[in-house]
């Protein structure tokens, strides 16, 4: 058997897996949290923000159609009722949250963009982003098993080449 193989076979066995946990548990809505770098000077760190949509330019395969699921429809990646409940709660208990932001997965590994590839997705798109590695990939999950699914991400950090610095505080 080819490594490709081998990694074929693990990758497959661990999608499935997490998603047979997922069900296995019962779970019927998540409200997810993460770390992000902001695109936004007025979403400094600490700030948090909940998401609008997300741009997944990595494309991870997570399908599953070894278990006959329908391909998953991200017209709306985060579901408006739960948003809704994070407004409210967050107006209620007076904390200050960002809204409208839009995720962008667009490195696959566990690194940091570069201050061309946050360049380039500031004259990509006009609207509030916010970058990070995973949430994307989480929603497809969701929606893929009838999931509702909102999400929350506290940026840690200016992008790469917003400031001129190195980031530290990740």
């Amino acid at each position: 058997m080819f490594l490709g193989q081998v990694l074929a076979s693990l990758k497959k066995t661990t999608k499935i897996f997490y998603a047979a946990e997922i069900c296995q548990f019962g779970i019927k809505k998540i409200i997810s949290a993460s770390k992000v770098g902001s695109l936004q000077e007025e979403w400094e760190p600490g700030a948090i923000v909940l998401l609008r949509d997300c741009i997944d330019m990595v494309h991870r395969d997570i399908t599953l159609d070894d278990l006959g699921s329908d391909v998953a429809d991200m017209t709306f990646p985060f579901d408006s009722n739960l948003c809704e409940i994070i407004k409210k709660s967050a107006e209620k208990a007076k904390i200050n949250l960002g809204t409208d932001a839009v995720y962008v997965l667009s490195v696959n590994g566990s690194r940091l963009e570069t201050p061309s590839e946050i360049n380039l997705l500031r004259n990509m798109y006009s609207g509030k982003l916010v970058v990070g590695m995973i949430v994307p990939t989480e929603a497809q999950l969701a929606k893929t098993l009838g999931i509702e699914y909102a999400a929350l991400s506290i940026v840690t950090n200016y992008a790469a080449g917003m400031r001129g610095e190195i980031n530290k505080s990740i």
